[in-house]
């Protein structure tokens, strides 16, 4: 075996299906107990700092964009747990008047490449379109404000029906529909609504996306792993050759990333990893989720209805290999940070740990399936 950077290049026999079922087991041995310590932490800091960010520093930042603030009081900060991509904090304010509001921050973290800086143009354009979005309201560059870049939405009304690993129990069916309904209007809108100039075609995109991902697999060194190897292996033959048509991918569909009141869709959430690229991507990314809430045809023949594109089995298929082999991908980056000291955040490193060793486990049960 030849060894790039690291990692066994997979060049020879296909995995022994031994060790891939031995991921396998762990990943259903350990996910439920993990997944329920992540989701559910909050911090909630109504008067005192979060990382720099203070309720006055807010409050007169306010009252610079909009004058009407400076009759407000910030009553509390609610920092999100979850995501790791950005610090996300819930802003309650109050009125002299009585009204009450709320607000979103998103501030970009200096371990991850994405940036609210392009995040927020897209939920623009996104809202322009139609699209149910959080309504973005300003954007600050000046990471001396409070520490990093950071966007300001409104808060939306709802709760998300599961977390990244599936559904919270006794989710209906029709939830699952009105997310294929969500996903429909973003997979639907025209691309000259979004981007301007012209964009490259699809089996282009597709290999540059995986060009880009297998380089960042590749620079994290200490997280060696012949399941990914096969992976990279597996969607350089395939994926650029089934690739539809270009769409506005989300690129983290889940049911964590919507809201919903009642059985109604409210918004999509944390575009930070939206892309131009195959709809396939998104299907396959929630498709787990959703099978828990209401079975998948059913799901198919309402995105369809609402305008989703048709997309073939084998497009899906290679996407849910795809979707697993990003995933573990970038929890390899966390790994390899938190090795070599750059981590002291618990949360980032369950996801080092933990976390890559299940989206490798669910890579192999992928990869078993189409090898």
């Amino acid at each position: 075996m030849n060894a790039v950077n690291g990692h066994e290049a997979a060049t020879g026999a296909l995995i022994d299906p031994q060790p891939l079922n031995a991921l396998i087991d762990y990943e259903d041995t350990i996910a439920a107990h993990v997944a329920r310590y992540r989701e559910a932490a909050v911090v909630a800091a109504p008067e005192n700092a979060l990382g720099g960010v203070t309720a006055a520093g807010i409050q007169a930042w306010l009252a610079r964009k909009n004058p009407r603030y400076a009759a407000s009081e910030v009553s509390a900060i609610r920092e999100i747990a979850g995501g790791r991509s950005k610090r996300t904090m819930i802003v309650s304010l109050a009125f002299a008047d009585g009204g009450r509001e709320g607000l979103v921050i998103r501030m970009d973290s200096p371990r991850y490449p994405t940036r609210v800086a392009d995040e927020f143009p897209l939920l623009a354009a996104l809202a322009r379109a139609g699209v149910p979005v959080p309504p973005p309201l300003w954007f600050e560059p000046d990471p001396a404000v409070f520490g990093h870049p950071f966007i300001v939405m409104r808060e939306m009304r709802g709760q998300p029906p599961g977390t990244l690993w599936g559904s919270h129990a006794q989710c209906p069916p029709a939830v699952g529909l009105a997310y294929a309904e969500g996903l429909a209007r973003v997979h639907r809108v025209p691309l000259e609504q979004i981007v301007a100039a012209e964009h490259p075609q699809p089996a282009q995109m597709a290999e540059a996306m995986i060009d880009h991902f297998e380089a960042r697999w590749q620079g994290t060194t200490v997280a060696d792993s012949p399941t990914l190897a096969a992976g990279y292996r597996w969607v350089r033959r395939h994926l650029p050759r089934v690739t539809g048509a270009a769409a506005v991918v989300h690129g983290d569909a889940g049911l964590h990333n919507f809201l919903i009141d009642g059985d109604e869709l409210v918004c999509l959430l944390d575009w930070e990893f939206a892309h131009l690229g195959d709809p396939a991507e998104d299907l396959a990314y929630c498709r787990n989720a959703i099978e828990s809430v209401l079975p998948w045809p059913q799901f198919i023949e309402r995105y369809e209805a609402c305008g989703g594109p048709h997309i073939a089995p084998e497009r899906l298929q290679a996407y849910t290999v795809w979707k697993e082999l990003r995933s573990a991908t970038m929890c390899a980056e966390v790994r390899a940070s938190l090795t070599r000291g750059g981590i002291n955040e618990i949360g980032l490193a369950v996801t080092g740990l933990d976390s890559f060793a299940r989206f490798e486990a669910k890579l192999a049960r992928v990869l078993l399936e189409v090898l």
